[in-house]
């Protein structure tokens, strides 16, 4: 019997705003080094679940369990500590510093008092956050542009470089939020590679993403949403027979 509890785990959550049911009775689970996608068309649910992972909104109903302990009211600011590290759509780095001082700013999420928020911009090449930040750097093979200016940077270079600054606080659950968006086909297989290297080192992978072709690539398992409801999982290979996926996912009935 395996009582090891899954990394995250949503029980019947439900999202409204006013008389608009959002998201409704939504419940899957993902085990620790798991990939999974949530999919669906536009409006189905997806980011307002990532919202309410990381607890940019409280659920109405339901529970959320990260690693068998219930964040369901936990503020977000406190989920980071709990392990919850997320990226976004749009590219949140600091553009006039260099990459690695970009990663450095990261390690605030473990550090606390006012003097650390200043502690950055006096760091030597021997402090461990300088060191830490350069480890991860060197495991996504980004150590040649440690000193580049984020600004100097191509989108895809950027990109990668954001996912090593959430990878650097040490997360248990990763939220990516479209990652594949605006990527050429080389860059895409690189972030696949980064991400699979990241998951065997035990990080957790939750990706909301569009890309049919990158999700195949990397994702285990597939949730798929439509209208706020779960309505398939499974792998790519099983969810793509299911008709309510063919219909609501896909736009086509099932044997064309």
């Amino acid at each position: 019997m395996n009582d090891i509890p899954p990394m995250l785990e949503l029980q019947n959550v439900c999202k409204s705003f006013g008389a608009l049911d959002v998201v409704s009775g939504v419940n899957f689970c993902v085990n620790k080094g798991d990939r999974l996608a949530l999919i669906g068309p536009n409006g189905a649910g997806k980011t307002t679940i990532f919202n309410l992972i990381s607890g940019v909104y409280p659920v109405s109903m339901g529970r959320i369990l990260l690693d068998g302990h219930d964040i369901t009211g936990v503020p977000s600011r406190r989920r980071i500590k709990h392990g919850i590290s997320r990226n976004f759509q749009n590219i949140r780095l600091m553009k006039h510093l260099t990459v690695i001082e970009n990663l450095i700013l990261g390690q605030h999420t473990h550090e606390t008092g006012v003097v650390k928020l200043f502690t950055p911009f006096a760091l030597s090449k021997k402090h461990r956050w300088w060191q830490q930040a350069y480890a991860v750097l060197e495991q996504a093979k980004l150590s040649d542009y440690a000193d580049y200016s984020v600004d100097a940077l191509p989108y895809g270079l950027r990109k990668r470089v954001e996912l090593a600054r959430a990878v650097l606080a040490k997360p248990k659950l990763l939220l990516l939020d479209e990652p594949a968006a605006g990527l050429n086909p080389t860059e895409t297989q690189v972030l696949i590679r980064d991400l699979i290297d990241f998951s065997h080192m035990g990080i957790t992978l939750l990706i909301v993403e569009h890309d049919m072709t990158f999700v195949h690539s990397l994702c285990e398992r597939v949730v798929v949403l439509n209208f706020g409801k779960k309505i398939a999982e499974g792998s790519m290979e099983q969810i793509k027979q299911q008709k309510q996926v063919q219909i609501a996912y896909l736009g086509m009935e099932s044997g064309q």
